[in-house]
């Protein structure tokens, strides 16, 4: 199995790169800034989704964008097009926590992971850091693009790793690995013909 995953050299990301490379049989090449693909570049999208694979992880974010950003959106759009376009919308009848359902294999298309947040949920007052509310609205643009289409839409909580959260709330956020746990759940469902939507976790 060949994994493609952005952002795997820190935090979330290299926690999954870390233990998917020690699966037997699973090839993980990773693209991030540090090796000289970054996600803001129409160029290096284009690079990346042109990637064969059997699996696709969305995880990359651009904290180095101020401004409106959408770069791990325009990522993850670049992707689904390239391998789905708009034939793979489906319909989802209960917001259960992790939403499933069986499925027929699409010839030749990979599994596409997004890497979102529960951040979302977070009322604007509750958020002190002003990057934070821009990382929080791109997230739900992450997550309006995803829902009813064929991407397992994974959403952490709070979670020990990144630059934006808040020191306040270090002591309550969850290791990395429960994040990874979630992707190994989707990949093995997958492998199995069940196909999970969305999933919050931590």
């Amino acid at each position: 199995m060949k994994i493609v995953m952005t952002g795997h050299t820190g935090g979330i990301g290299k926690c999954i790169y870390d233990n998917l490379s020690k699966i037997a049989g699973c090839e993980v090449v990773g693209f991030s800034r540090s090796t000289g693909h970054n996600i803001a570049d129409a160029e290096s999208i284009q690079l990346i989704a042109e990637e064969g694979c059997d699996v696709f992880i969305n995880n990359a974010f651009n904290y180095a964008n101020e401004n409106e950003n959408d770069d791990q959106l325009n990522m993850l759009k670049c992707v689904y097009e390239k391998h789905y376009g708009e034939h793979a919308r489906v319909m989802k009848i209960m917001p259960y926590n992790a939403i499933w359902r069986s499925f027929n294999n699409i010839a030749d298309t990979p599994l596409i992971v997004n890497i979102g947040s529960v951040i979302y949920n977070t009322p604007d007052d509750h958020i002190r850091i002003e990057s934070n509310k821009k990382y929080k609205y791109s997230k739900m643009r992450l997550k309006d693009y995803a829902s009813g289409k064929r991407i397992a839409d994974i959403r952490p909580g709070l979670i020990h790793a990144g630059p934006t959260l808040d020191l306040s709330l270090r002591d309550l956020a969850h290791d990395p690995i429960v994040v990874y746990d979630a992707v190994k759940f989707v990949i093995d469902a997958y492998a199995k013909g069940v196909f999970i939507y969305e999933m919050e976790v931590g």
